[in-house]
């Protein structure tokens, strides 16, 4: 409404410009003695009135007040529009910066480019350094034969150039592909840093695209290259992350050589079962990084008792006992997840409460850590001990299912009982 009042004003105005000629309507004076914060829609239309029928005698004034107000109407309007466009990416920042996966990332960040200029056809492509390409990661309105095979050389075409460039390009005239009737391609970038190319195109809206879609793109292709720049950052500190989790699970592994490769079973089983209950990827990852770690305290407990051969003693076994509260004094000052260090603490706890280290009871204890007895014991038990030969996969189910609802989460059982049968290895799904 606002932009047709504004558009009606400015023909009225050209109008009264050109001829100076039109009968009354409002009383001008009143409309002069007016602040321009005190001018109002109401006043601009009824203006309109007065400079397309009535001649003013002495117009000047009432000109320069008009364009003034003009002007501010224009700008109050750019000001409102630029504070939507901020409110609307702040909750879109808000959202890319939350848990998501990369691939979930890149295509909201599609859909929000297309969404915001009216764009029908996209792609978002993203820069391989070694290759000194570009491939399409995200796309709407593009064949898969299309997205898998395009490899754009730094340089080259539009989206090639602006790669190169940094630069934008907005371009509505004809183009190779026919079908476009206007497009924009603009960088992913921060501070010179391109990371990709994000292209949007309109097919069957013949309204060109102007530079105020481009403004807005500009906008959006900025948060999204810090986004994704802020992700590839993130899984490199990941990679250092595992990397110092391996160092510490070699560690224990080399003081107790029964148990090698232990701790990477442990963590493959508890994640298969965390997927089985529907965890999301970043708390199944979460859950693999406890499966390594949950032995790290037993780097605390003596080599006599670790690896003694026979049955431990009362007083040994009480010292065993204390490795998930090593284990978490050790991961403490490193910040892991509170959910890695739950896992780590409680994964000997039991249903009937005659775990340890607090003697929790059923739905007390955290699932993760439930996950984690689970997958542990499985492991321990279809492996030599220093104390005892390795079960066979046959018997190890069946002290699964004997201790469910006891030792054992019953619904962990049943969940990993399904992985099992489903991989062969078991022929039936009863706990």
């Amino acid at each position: 409404m606002e932009n047709f009042i504004v558009e009606v004003y400015a023909k009225g105005l050209q109008k009264f410009l050109e001829n100076g000629s039109g009968p009354e309507a409002i009383d001008t004076k009143s409309f002069l003695e007016l602040s321009v914060e005190d001018l109002s829609l109401t006043h601009l239309s009824a203006l309109s009135l007065v400079l397309e029928t009535r001649k003013m005698e002495n117009p000047s004034e009432l000109i320069k007040k008009s364009q003034g107000f003009l002007e501010v109407l224009i700008r109050n309007q750019e000001i409102k529009e630029e504070a939507s466009l901020i409110g609307r990416f702040s909750k879109l920042c808000g959202f890319l910066t939350s848990t998501m996966a990369n691939q979930e990332l890149l295509d909201v960040i599609m859909q929000q480019a297309l969404s915001e200029v009216k764009g029908e056809t996209g792609s978002l492509m993203l820069i391989d350094e070694k290759k000194e390409s570009l491939s399409i990661k995200s796309a709407v309105g593009l064949s898969d034969k299309i997205i898998k095979t395009t490899k754009i050389k730094m340089g080259e075409g539009i989206a090639g150039n602006v790669a190169r460039t940094g630069e934008p390009i907005l371009f509505n005239e004809e183009s190779k592909r026919k079908e476009i009737k206007s497009a924009i391609c603009l960088p992913l970038s921060v501070k010179e840093k391109t990371v990709g190319v994000l292209a949007v195109n309109r097919i069957k809206n013949t309204v060109p695209f102007n530079n105020k879609d481009l403004f807005i793109l500009s906008f959006l292709a900025k948060l999204a290259a810090a986004t994704i720049i802020n992700g590839n950052l993130q899984n490199e500190i990941k990679k250092g992350y595992l990397g110092t989790v391996k160092t510490l699970i070699a560690a224990v592994e080399a003081k107790d050589h029964y148990t090698r490769g232990h701790s990477e079973a442990v963590a493959r089983y508890a994640t298969a079962i965390a997927k089985e209950f529907g965890f999301g990827e970043e708390e199944a990852e979460r859950l693999y990084i406890a499966g390594l770690l949950h032995d790290i305290g037993k780097i605390g407990i003596k080599e006599d008792i670790l690896l003694k051969p026979g049955k431990l003693t009362r007083e040994e076994y009480e010292v065993i006992k204390e490795h998930p509260m090593i284990g978490a004094k050790i991961l403490g000052p490193a910040g892991f997840h509170p959910d890695v260090m739950k896992a780590v603490s409680f994964h000997h706890e039991r249903p009937d409460g005659w775990g340890y280290p607090q003697g929790i009871k059923e739905n007390g204890i955290y699932l993760g850590a439930a996950i984690i007895n689970v997958a542990d014991t499985f492991d321990a038990m279809t492996s030599e001990r220093p104390y005892r030969p390795a079960l066979s996969i046959a018997d190890a189910v069946e002290e699964l299912k004997k201790h469910a609802g006891t030792q054992f989460n019953k619904e962990v059982v049943e969940k990993f009982l399904i992985i099992l049968t489903r991989k062969g290895v078991v022929p039936s799904l009863q706990p």
